[in-house]
């Protein structure tokens, strides 16, 4: 369990520092390519990652379009990444606070469809199912729970 909190806290540290390293490749980008100041290429930056785009910074030199059409692409999709790491770090911690584990009170199911048998990923999941405070119980079989379920209606 403590090798996830780790895992957690190294992705949560990675995704912030890329953030802050894009934004300031960005500001640095700009800075040169357009001529503008310090503030105002950090500003673009930070408007283009966030897909807010005022439009009252645009990059006006053809190299400065490619580049912000790269940055753009490149940059959003990681900054997005970053902040769903983030949120999720944010509601893992709200529900430690109210001693609440994500995976608790849920089951899985290993088994695909009427064929009962369990599929190859899940045979490769288990061990890492396990490792997250899965109990054997947990594991239930798709079948033999949807069976019990109309046995109790």
């Amino acid at each position: 369990m403590s090798e996830i909190i780790i895992d957690h806290k190294i992705k949560l540290i990675l995704a912030v520092l890329f953030v802050i390293l894009l934004l300031g490749i960005g500001t640095l980008l700009f800075h040169r390519l357009e001529q503008w100041g310090y503030l105002d290429s950090f500003y673009f930056s930070a408007v283009t990652l966030t897909t807010i785009g005022y439009g009252d910074l645009v990059p006006y030199t053809d190299v400065g379009k490619i580049v912000t059409s790269i940055f753009a692409i490149l940059g959003v999709g990681t900054f997005l990444f970053a902040l769903s790491v983030i949120a999720q770090n944010s509601f893992e911690n709200r529900l430690k606070k109210f001693n609440i584990h994500p995976f608790k009170h849920k089951t899985i199911n290993l088994v695909n469809g009427t064929k009962n048998k369990i599929t190859p990923v899940a045979r490769r999941s288990i061990p890492h199912i396990k490792k997250i405070g899965f109990k054997k119980d947990n594991l239930v079989n798709q079948r033999k729970s949807r069976m019990f379920e109309r046995r109790k209606l």
